[in-house]
């Protein structure tokens, strides 16, 4: 990489940190984050933590540009009568610790700030005698990491794994009641929810046919129920989850063998539940499909993290592993955040519905010219690489091919041809195969399958297809042979 590349890409990723931090203080404005006033589910929780955890305070603060405003606190005044921290509810940035905790977006533990050099320096321990720190990362149901709940000790303290599970559950709850609070003050328009549109419309717009572009005053209103429901099912579930963690982790009391295995099942079926529920969600946001897109520069590492977090556990249930690579070069990518997101997870998800156990889903992101490219293929120890059921994926994508093109097409015979039937032999170069054996058509094989699986997968690909189309891009497969095949994401890049 020459000189002038190594600049570019550092000014990108500048750039790129300075647009994801004015979102993020944008975010916070919107949900009336930004002063030292309390929230009273934070309260609850700070207060909580601090009597579950026998620590002597606890704090739940938001990052601003030059400041940490403290929305709960419990035990302030262990520190000192009238003292400045408890009288002004903040913290300067340069002596915050939950700084760090938003930049890096991952836990931290100080068992002693006089051990360190640089943090036994901090005006916590110096004017307040803070010896010990530990921080959960507040993150929104977005992404966005906001502040951290945090608690601190006056002395030494080696935080255990069940109170640092206790103080992840607790963040994941509050922020998550928060969030939902949020959203039942404020008119729908004004959150990611769907709701009926307020600009004028004609006559004509006001009848409900299948050509609108936005949904009906009935559509909007089931959707905007749907929407909502899901929320109020994921604030109970994340409770669940929580002390089916804590139990596991036999915090009140050993378990028997039995009890275990059933506190997994439990912990592992609520996960799974929790991820189908942010994906009706994250959908919803995509019912208003209307341009234009809201084009950010995004970190392509972290863009393609945050599409497979949710499936890590459902892959991990499945003896299943995702592996993420990213191609040299710039990092910083000009795309829909949202929309690409969703690309990926339900791509993967298609890929995972029909891969067997043992199978790793590979993720390779790249930039050629003005175009991104996203493949997605499995290895598996003996089954080797390439795709699921790719004798259907082949004709699925021949039938959309013809059918976007208005062409009637009779289907293969897969059934009496092997994965490399003469059927498949020709590929064209843009990644469809020419078939012509007759046979009924998929959507007839998916009503006659008995797999449930086999018709998410599908379903799950074609959505990903269309919204792939939305952002100006392309949704193809490509390959020689079977074990050549790869799906193949090309999307336009906006600058």
């Amino acid at each position: 990489m020459t000189m002038d590349e190594r600049e570019n890409q550092l000014a990108f990723a500048v750039s790129g940190d300075r647009q994801r931090e004015h979102d993020r203080l944008q975010t916070l404005q919107k949900l009336g984050l930004l002063d030292n006033s309390s929230v009273p589910i934070f309260e609850e929780a700070t207060q909580t933590v601090a009597h579950y955890l026998q620590v002597p305070i606890c704090i739940l603060g938001i990052v601003d540009r030059q400041v940490e405003w403290l929305k709960a606190a419990f035990g302030l005044s262990r520190l000192g009568l009238m003292n400045d921290l408890a009288a002004q509810r903040s913290i300067p940035l340069q002596h915050s610790l939950s700084r760090q905790i938003v930049e890096t977006r991952k836990k931290w533990l100080i068992a002693d700030l006089a051990n360190h050099e640089e943090l036994s320096q901090n005006f916590l321990y110096q004017e307040y005698g803070i010896h010990a720190y530990l921080g959960i990362p507040l993150l929104l149901s977005e992404g966005e990491c906001i502040g951290a709940l945090a608690v601190l000790d006056l002395e030494p303290h080696r935080f255990t794994s069940q109170e640092i599970s206790y103080l992840e559950m607790t963040a994941r709850w509050s922020l998550s009641e928060f969030e939902r609070a949020h959203i039942l003050k404020i008119p729908s328009n004004q959150t990611g929810l769907v709701g009926v549109s307020t600009a004028p419309q004609n006559s004509s717009s006001q009848e409900f046919t299948t050509h609108s572009s936005r949904p009906a005053p009935a559509m909007a209103s089931k959707n905007k129920l749907l929407n909502q429901l899901s929320q109020e099912l994921r604030t109970p579930l994340t409770s669940v989850l929580g002390m089916a963690k804590m139990l596991n982790t036999e915090t009140y009391g050993p378990l028997t063998p039995k009890q275990k295995e059933y506190m997994t099942i439990i912990y592992n079926s609520g996960q799974n539940l929790l991820s189908l529920i942010n994906q009706i969600l994250e959908l919803a946001v995509l019912d208003d499909l209307a341009p234009p897109l809201k084009i950010k520069p995004v970190d392509v590492e972290m863009l393609c993290q945050q599409a497979t977090s949710h499936l890590e556990t459902l892959a991990s249930d499945q003896n299943q592993q995702i592996r993420l690579s990213i191609e040299p070069g710039v990092r910083i990518w000009h795309v829909d955040k949202v929309l690409v997101q969703q690309i990926l997870y339900h791509l993967i998800a298609s890929v995972m519905e029909g891969a067997a156990e043992e199978s790793i889903i590979r993720l390779h992101a790249s930039h050629r010219e003005d175009q991104l490219y996203f493949s997605i293929w499995i290895s598996h120890p003996w089954l080797g690489e390439g795709l699921p059921n790719l004798d259907e994926v082949k004709y699925w994508f021949k039938q959309k091919e013809l059918r976007d093109s208005k062409q009637s097409v009779t289907s293969p015979d897969v059934s009496s041809s092997g994965p490399e039937s003469a059927a498949y032999d020709s590929v064209k170069s843009d990644g469809f195969t020419d078939v012509s054996s007759p046979l009924e058509t998929l959507e007839e094989k998916r009503e006659t399958s008995s797999s449930f699986k086999t018709k998410m997968q599908f379903l799950r690909l074609e959505l990903s297809f269309n919204l792939a189309q939305l952002h100006g891009g392309h949704l193809e497969i490509q390959g020689k042979n079977a074990a050549s095949y790869r799906y193949i994401v090309r999307l336009q890049e906006y600058s």
